[in-house]
């Protein structure tokens, strides 16, 4: 990761962190502009998208209903497809699928994420990752 690239996805973060979704939203787009096939990146914009979506605190732009969520669940499969070994994009995406009432789509997901994590390709963390998939499994199983 490129000292720019890295200042500028923490940037990104740091503004979601503080609920400026649009900012936060217009930062990693323009990396992503930049660099389309960055799963990090990808990833951060789909979560972001969802938070603003959840909030009172993005634009009306930024949080257009089902719109905002079918962008953030195609940022997480571009993920996927930038790298078959993103594990957080997997299970973004099992949750998105769990979190929209399709609790039946997320097995695949999640099956990816832990044949992934049992061959040692964690993202960041082995065990906050196994941890989130067995979460998302339970979430799964309840409906949500």
């Amino acid at each position: 990761m490129t000292d720019s690239r890295a200042s500028s996805l923490e940037r990104a973060r740091s503004l979601a962190l503080a609920q400026r979704y649009d900012e936060a939203i217009s930062a990693m787009r323009a990396e992503i502009a930049a660099n389309p096939r960055d799963a990090d990146a990808l990833v951060m914009l789909g979560n972001t998208l969802i938070m603003s979506h959840n909030s009172d605190h993005g634009s009306e732009s930024a949080t257009d209903g089902a719109e905002c969520l079918r962008e953030a669940r195609r940022c997480f499969e571009l993920a996927i497809e930038a790298n078959p070994e993103c594990v957080p994009a997997f299970i973004d995406l099992a949750d998105w699928h769990i979190d929209n009432d399709e609790s039946e789509n997320a097995s695949p997901f999640l099956a990816s994420a832990e044949r992934l994590l049992a061959q040692g390709r964690a993202w960041e963390s082995l065990e906050d990752e196994l941890a989130d998939v067995r979460s998302s499994r339970e979430r799964a199983r309840r409906g949500r």
